[in-house]
């Protein structure tokens, strides 16, 4: 949750181009920062809800609204960062990460089982 806290805290004049990284990255496009948003949300959800399974029933509803609160709390955060704006792109990105996460969650957990 730190280091989403600390990209998101970096003003805008200071962000790394995306071009310099652009050989590392080239098959995913100018939208490279799209595809970082779900994967980050992705391994947030699926941290969380072992987090929330050990407390309570509905740990997956309360993993998602964590997830997806805290990507707006982030989009909040950034509207205070010099040269930084928050998006509802971003939030939906972050959602659809959380979701994906905890779809992840579901299926190795089902696996394991499975395997006992």
């Amino acid at each position: 949750m730190l280091v989403l806290l600390g990209f998101s805290s970096i003003p805008g004049r200071d962000y790394p181009d995306m071009e310099h990284y652009r050989g590392l990255l080239f098959f995913m496009g100018p939208e490279i920062s799209k595809v970082l948003h779900v994967i980050a949300f992705a391994v947030l959800s699926y941290l969380a809800v072992n987090v929330f399974l050990k407390k309570t029933q509905k740990a997956f509803v309360m993993a998602l609204i964590f997830s997806i609160g805290y990507g707006v709390f982030i989009e909040i955060w950034q509207s205070f960062i010099p040269m930084r704006t928050p998006s509802c792109f971003d939030i939906l990105f972050d959602s659809g990460g959380a979701v994906i996460g905890l779809a992840a969650y579901s299926i190795t957990r089902r696996e394991r089982t499975d395997e006992e």
